[in-house]
């Protein structure tokens, strides 16, 4: 708790922390500033010339000591004073670690020190181009604000912004310690590139003293920036080594480079092909054990991806492109300028995996970065493969490769989006015809929210779906892209999918729009049928309504004329037939089957007792929820005044037994009696049979006849499914 207490004691706020480091950068760029306004300035802009193995003049400032005697594209090959001449060699200019030894870049350290006390001496130089001509300078002891190249101001903007993107992620995360890894590593990130800038930007070179601590900084953020790297992508979204494997690596990659500076041991390899290749092999090996670790999560695996190649993008073509050639003795293919760049592009897909930003829009983004990325390597390689092997030209080598990587990139790419990321490549109006099928059988709101249900499972393949009661629209994304919300069919209700394509995918926007014109058609569609279904409602209770109103008034007037009064008393129950048929047709909600069993005991009570018959009425206690939609209720209702009206009309009996019991979500009815028993293949047509028969089968049932002669009984057994507390 104590510890805790301090913790909380010592947390800087977000702002306190952007201020600080804003600070920091400020100090370090004046400090950069007024070490450049303090070096000797001839107003010559070189470059290393790879053609020569010499420098080359690229511009000439105005109003330099040199403007007007050595003009531009002028190839420099030596500097001298008093007699004593140094040469102006390209590996001058070489990143620091770009040397096999400490001893090597040593040799070099002190020409360059030697240049420099040439040009601070107060006394005029001479430079002497390729053509053996040469050129007295005076160079001023100070350099002007003005002659700082541009694209030192540049390098300087756009390497400030690593550290503020490490400080915002250590504030919005404060709580994890991968956000305090990348903070230090944007921290050692910009030292490391600073350094460079800082070198880039100088006219010729550092005394001695200032080059060796510039080099002593760089090589502290290099081995401070890897190892914090390495350590993110061992470390989230899982953590794979333990604090001695973390351990372990730093001392190896930290004791490379001490010996690199301080030469214990002996080597021929270059010493940055070392320490970048290695690091980022068991960096890229650390982020794959990552993805299978996160494979049943889609939002680590994302972001684990996005972490991943935000390494290999950048520093593959570095490699590729700088390291290489240079530890092979060649021009490199891309300029120290452009390495920087890239590098710290790297820390855009870092900060990205870390706070989870937008994954859902990333994930579709990494997969075509990889094909582009895999396109750029075949071209590269078959190119490399016509120029080495066949001795094709460059121009021609170039032009096949790119045309054959189009032959089979392409068809390949194609193939791939539609076997790794089959939904994204399937258009909306490729699903079109399933989806219409889908609705076309549908046939009542329960067929509707099925079908809709069932499309958007086959869609997107979720994981899981599951309904959720909520008011909601239009589709939303949840969960970083891990869970998609869509309104369902019915009001008040909302389908909630999670991982997508089986949890092998996040939702992104564009399943939005996907999700929001499905819905849009299957709206539609409901409110079409909708809108059928009251149409023929209407009419049929407008037919309805006649009937009783013409036949129901025949049936009264005949009743009345009747002589007989069996014949008056069938003409009335045919008249409560009527009027009940009329009532359950008209009715769309579900009734209580609870309340229709009170309603037929006391008709049937009614009618027992009219005929002198006992009733014996069983229900047993677990139908008290149950309900019955309208033509369940009406079929019943019918089935059963038939089969009590052929019992007393037949039988005679002394006793009538009617029993309702609930088995396996079936209606079990039984209705038996006691009277002169008749076997039932000897039964005329006429008894009624037929027309019960019919009315169990509309409702799915079956209806058998027992004749127990022993005991002196028949009985009608009828079953049908029926489902509790949900309209069937």
């Amino acid at each position: 708790m104590e510890h805790e207490r301090w913790r909380e004691i010592g947390r800087l706020s977000p702002a306190s922390v952007m201020l600080l480091t804003l600070l920091f950068i400020v100090l370090t760029q004046a400090g950069a500033i007024y070490l450049l306004l303090h070096q000797p300035w001839t107003g010559l802009q070189i470059e290393p010339d790879p053609v020569s193995g010499f420098v080359r003049v690229m511009s000439v400032d105005a109003g330099s000591p040199a403007e007007g005697k050595i003009p531009p594209d002028t190839i420099l090959t030596h500097i001298q004073l008093a007699g004593e001449a140094m040469p102006l060699i390209s590996k001058h200019f070489l990143f620091p670690f770009m040397h096999k030894s400490r001893a090597e870049f040593q040799g070099y350290l002190q020409q360059q020190a030697t240049i420099h006390a040439f040009l601070s001496s107060g006394q005029p130089v001479t430079f002497r181009d390729i053509g053996g001509n040469d050129t007295v300078v005076l160079p001023h002891k100070a350099t002007s604000i003005k002659t700082i190249p541009t694209y030192f101001w540049i390098f300087l903007l756009v390497f400030s912004i690593v550290p503020l993107m490490g400080a915002f992620v250590w504030s919005y995360q404060a709580r994890l310690n991968v956000s305090l890894y990348f903070f230090i590593a944007s921290i050692a990130c910009y030292g490391f590139n600073f350094v460079g800038v800082i070198n880039f930007a100088k006219e010729f070179f550092f005394s001695f003293e200032m080059a060796e601590w510039l080099f002593v900084l760089e090589l502290i953020g290099l081995n401070i920036y890897m190892p914090f790297v390495f350590n993110i992508m061992s470390s989230y979204p899982h953590r794979l080594l333990g604090l001695v494997g973390y351990i372990v690596f730093s001392i190896v990659f930290v004791f490379y480079s001490l010996n690199f500076y301080f030469a214990w041991f002996g080597g021929s390899l270059n010493y940055l092909l070392i320490q970048s290749v290695l690091p980022l092999l068991l960096t890229l090996l650390a982020s794959q054990f990552q993805i299978v670790k996160s494979r049943q999560n889609p939002v680590d695996r994302t972001a684990v991806r996005v972490m991943q190649l935000s390494m290999i993008a950048p520093f593959l073509p570095i490699i590729i492109l700088h390291i290489i050639p240079v530890a092979l003795g060649q021009e490199p293919i891309i300029s120290k300028n452009f390495v920087q760049l890239l590098g710290i592009t790297s820390f855009v897909g870092l900060a990205i995996g870390i706070l989870r930003f937008r994954l859902f829009e990333v994930e579709y983004w990494w997969f075509k970065s990889w094909l582009w990325l895999l396109g750029g390597c075949v071209v590269v390689l078959v190119d490399m493969l016509l120029i080495g092997l066949l001795n094709t030209p460059q121009l021609y080598a170039l032009g096949l490769s790119v045309m054959l990587t189009g032959f089979l990139y392409f068809p390949l790419r194609q193939w791939l989006l539609g076997k790794l990321m089959p939904l994204e490549n399937q258009s909306l109006q490729d699903f079109l015809p399933r989806f219409s099928a889908a609705l076309a059988q549908a046939d009542s709101p329960q067929a509707f929210e099925k079908s809709w249900q069932a499309i958007l499972q086959a869609r997107f393949t979720p994981q899981h779906l599951a309904l959720q009661t909520a008011t909601l629209t239009q589709p939303t994304l949840a969960d970083n892209g891990l869970s998609l919300r869509i309104p369902a069919l019915t009001d008040g209700t909302v389908y909630q999918l999670s991982g997508k394509h089986l949890a092998a995918r996040l939702f992104s926007n564009a399943d939005i729009k996907v999700a929001a014109a499905l819905l849009d058609i299957a709206r539609m569609a409901r409110n079409a049928s909708d809108a059928r279904e009251q149409a023929v409602l209407e009419e049929r209770e407008r037919l309805l309504h006649d009937l009783q109103a013409t036949v129901g008034a025949k049936l009264r007037a005949l009743a009345d004329d009747l002589p007989a009064a069996h014949d008056r008393q069938a003409t009335e129950e045919a008249l409560q037939a009527l009027d009940s048929t009329v009532k359950l047709s008209l009715q769309a909600d579900p009734f209580s089957l609870h309340g229709h069993l009170h309603a037929w005991h006391s008709e049937i009570a009614q009618r027992t007792a009219a005929a002198g018959v006992q009733l014996d009425w069983q229900v047993n206690h677990d139908l008290e929820e149950a309900e019955l939609s309208p033509k369940q209720a009406l079929e019943l209702t019918q089935f059963l005044r038939e089969a009590v009206s052929n019992a007393l009309k037949h039988a005679h009996p002394v006793c009538v037994t009617i029993r309702f019991a609930l088995e396996a979500d079936r209606l079990q009815m039984s209705i038996g009696n006691d009277g002169d028993i008749q076997p039932p293949e000897s039964w005329q047509a006429g008894t009624g049979l037929g027309g019960m028969r019919a009315r169990i089968r509309a409702l799915h049932g079956d209806l058998q006849v027992r004749h127990l002669v022993q005991q002196g009984y028949v009985r009608l057994d009828a079953t049908f499914p029926l489902r509790i507390g949900v309209v069937s």
